[in-house]
């Protein structure tokens, strides 16, 4: 059955539908703030009970940086503040776009600066979406039933919209274009830094054998060992003065 607003049938389960309401929007998301407020010590408990509550909360935090794990709150409280917000105003069109697109363009700033997610080609997406959707909804004011007066605001408005989603756009691919080239700098330190670990690895093998051998004459040693084996000894002290003495040692000899 139809029930009339503002009637008596309607303020009896107005209390209930306030009450609903409150539970399931901010009682759903103040659970979500406590438990990732919590997360960095849940993840961390022993006995796999971190591993446990790890996938319990992975739809939360599994698509963002780590230092961002707390990005699924943003979202959420955007989605929220776009669904809660516009309701205030029930009658007026312009108010409703003109606040929707004022939550899009902070957020669009949040989501410039954070750069949360893992890869950085869904911030440059997620950041190119968002752009799109201000200038619709800042567009969209244009159609709507406003005063003459409120023209020269609703085109401030407009063009304040489009300057931060292209500024914020650029701020994405320049940060996305520096974290490329960053990353491409620490693949080589590792490259080079696994090159560094096998040869030490054969330094550590000529010590021991050195070692075991302390007691004799080195000349005598070298004599008798294989041609590949001396090759490979004398190739890694050659890596040594290399690494440690830039090439003097063997100079001076």
């Amino acid at each position: 059955a139809d029930v009339l607003c503002y009637s008596t049938e309607w303020y009896e389960v107005l209390p209930i539908a306030i009450a609903a309401c409150l539970l399931y929007v901010v009682g759903v998301y103040l659970v979500f703030c406590f438990l990732l407020w919590r997360a960095p010590v849940l993840f961390m408990l022993p006995d796999g009970v971190g591993v446990s509550w790890q996938i319990r909360l992975r739809f939360l935090v599994e698509n963002f940086r780590a230092s961002r794990y707390w990005w699924g709150l943003a979202q959420l409280m955007r989605d929220v503040m776009l669904i809660a917000l516009p309701r205030a105003f029930p009658s007026d069109g312009f108010v409703q776009l003109a606040v929707s697109a004022a939550v899009v363009l902070c957020n669009l700033v949040m989501l410039s600066v954070a750069s949360p997610w893992n890869s950085t080609w869904n911030n440059v997406v997620d950041i190119l979406l968002e752009c799109c959707l201000a200038y619709i909804l800042l567009l969209g004011t244009f159609y709507t039933e406003h005063h003459e007066a409120q023209r020269p605001l609703v085109t401030g408005i407009l063009a304040f919209g489009s300057l931060v989603a292209v500024i914020g756009f650029g701020v994405v691919l320049t940060i996305a274009a520096y974290r490329a080239v960053l990353n491409t700098q620490v693949s080589q330190q590792k490259v080079k830094r696994q090159k560094l670990a096998s040869r030490l690895h054969i330094v550590r093998k000529i010590a021991l054998t050195v070692s075991q051998v302390a007691q004799e004459d080195l000349v005598d040693f070298f004599s008798v060992l294989q041609p590949g084996d001396r090759r490979d000894l004398l190739a890694a002290f050659e890596v040594i003065d290399s690494d440690l003495f830039e090439g003097r040692f063997f100079a001076s000899q």
